[in-house]
């Protein structure tokens, strides 16, 4: 199959670079099968190609590894097979922990993996691979895809699994979440020390993890976070970046890449042409947490009030919201989530779904806000089952009324127990979610559920308002598993359970 058509591949080669470009197994032009997405079997070919190609004469025993999403995530399970002659890599929107994607806050992206699922499928089954040299009539292809029949695919593979970090797949007796996940082997690639350019996006559904990549490798690295979807890196020559990663570690010129601070990035809602800056650290310097708590509205309705933006705030009276589940909310078939299997991207319009949500909204704002890193929600929560959902967005809404998507976040509730990290979490609570983790609710009796949304950076117009949206389902992006209908919770915020957000706001 050609590559040419690739984005910057001629300019690479223009450059000096011979690319390659290799089929995993049980896909393309390659023979075996596949024990699920990034097995370790799969890691070891990579070790083995790396180690080809430095190998051939026209290679000076240098090797680098650059692509996006499955080729990004690839490139961190190359590196923890340790191979001494992989040199660089330029990892593009590429996934941490596998679990906590397939599973955000303990709830099944069913609609991604699903399309995922079915996409690679066609991909291994009905493509049209171009045959190796010795292989012009494509017999060796046709003979391949016999022993494809054997792949795992995830689609299958997660619907059959328990939905907990530690699933056990009977038939091939592994943890899949546990043995495919890139986190997993963050020792293995530090002792690699393989320099890495983490490359982001803000609307990418991969966002926190490239973050968490930059807080955990050891090796030389940095990162750059756009505006950007999965799909996308408008305004930035991304080819001009490769090579100049791979002109410093491959062919040691000396081109001020790393003299540069770590961290740039992106703020949207700035005017165009702006917005870019470097930071030394992440999260940025000049970063302080204001805190919103949630005040008494009219319960199921938009609209109900939040502290305005006082330092420090001050927590209203006591209350209790009650939520009766709308299991028809949505942020809708063009979000961050669809985008990842390549559907056309925008930004949620959230206002006919803050309708049908439980909303707790700022007044307008006397300055512009910039938030930049990680927000933090602390809800208390009456309910009426014994495990629910949970749907957090953070809106901005302007004169008009209309709210859009900045952020979002959700748990399952018996999901809700935190541990400690094993590794660097950006400050952020963490879920282990083994089975003995999991603690169901008494119906009736407040539970607390603390968990981050997904980090931005973003700027809040000066009279416009922050809206927190809380809803019972994702229909179009995640699997409603236990929410039934005219099922309920309540909000409740009181002297001894109060329920608030912490937004990182920078501060000039």
């Amino acid at each position: 199959t050609s590559i040419l058509g690739h984005e910057g591949i001629q300019k690479m080669i223009k450059y000096g670079y011979v690319i390659v470009a290799a089929d995993a197994r049980g896909t393309g032009a390659s023979t075996g099968w596949r024990k699920g997405e990034f097995s370790r079997d799969e890691a070891f070919d990579g070790y083995e190609i790396t180690q080809w190609i430095a190998s051939q004469k026209w290679c000076n025993g240098k090797v680098g590894m650059f692509g996006r999403s499955y080729m990004g995530i690839s490139q961190y399970m190359v590196a923890s097979t340790k191979p001494k002659n992989l040199k660089a890599i330029f990892p593009e929107m590429a996934m941490f922990d596998t679990y906590d994607f397939i599973y955000q806050g303990g709830i099944f992206k069913k609609p991604f993996n699903d399309v995922w699922g079915n996409l690679i499928r066609y991909l291994d089954m009905e493509g049209n691979p171009a045959p190796v040299d010795n292989d012009p009539e494509a017999q060796a292809i046709r003979q391949a895809i016999i022993q494809r029949a054997k792949n795992i695919y995830p689609d299958e593979l997660n619907a059959s699994l328990l939905p907990i970090r530690d699933a056990w797949h009977d038939s091939i007796g592994f943890y899949p979440f546990i043995e495919n996940s890139p986190s997993n082997y963050l020792e293995e690639i530090n002792q690699a020390m393989i320099p890495a350019y983490i490359f982001a996006g803000w609307q990418d559904a991969y966002i926190k993890d490239a973050l968490l990549w930059f807080a955990n490798l050891i090796a030389p690295h940095k990162i750059s976070i756009g505006s950007w979807h999965h799909g996308n890196n408008d305004n930035f020559d991304l080819t001009i970046e490769r090579i100049r990663w791979f002109d410093y570690w491959l062919k040691d010129t000396d081109n001020g890449v790393m003299a540069e601070k770590p961290v740039y990035y992106h703020t949207s809602g700035t005017e165009s042409g702006s917005g870019w800056a470097a930071s030394d650290t992440w999260p940025v310097n000049g970063t302080k947490v204001s805190t919103y708590f949630l005040g008494a509205g009219i319960p199921s309705r938009p609209l109900a009030t939040m502290q305005e933006n006082v330092f420090p705030p001050v927590r209203d009276e006591s209350f209790s919201d009650t939520y009766i589940f709308d299991l028809t909310t949505s942020s809708g078939n063009s979000s961050r989530w669809a985008a990842t299997h390549g559907a056309k991207f925008s930004t949620p319009d959230m206002t006919f779904n803050d309708k049908k949500s439980l909303t707790y909204t700022s007044l307008p704002l006397n300055n512009d806000m910039l938030i930049t890193g990680h927000p933090i929600l602390y809800l208390w929560v009456i309910p009426s089952q014994i495990d629910f959902e949970l749907f957090v967005y953070l809106n901005e809404v302007d004169e008009k009324g209309k709210s859009v998507n900045l952020t979002e976040g959700c748990i399952r509730a018996s999901h809700r127990l935190a541990s400690k990290a094993p590794y660097q979490n950006l400050n952020t609570p963490w879920f282990r979610r083994y089975e003995e983790d999991l603690r169901p609710c008494k119906p009736g009796e407040p539970v607390l559920l603390c968990f981050d949304l997904i980090p931005l950076s973003h700027l809040v117009k000066k009279g416009h308002s922050i809206r927190i949206s809380i809803c019972a389902a994702d229909i179009d992006n995640a699997l409603n598993s236990v929410n039934k209908p005219n099922g309920h919770f309540s909000i409740l915020s009181s002297d001894t359970h109060s329920s608030f957000i912490e937004i990182p706001v920078v501060t000039k």
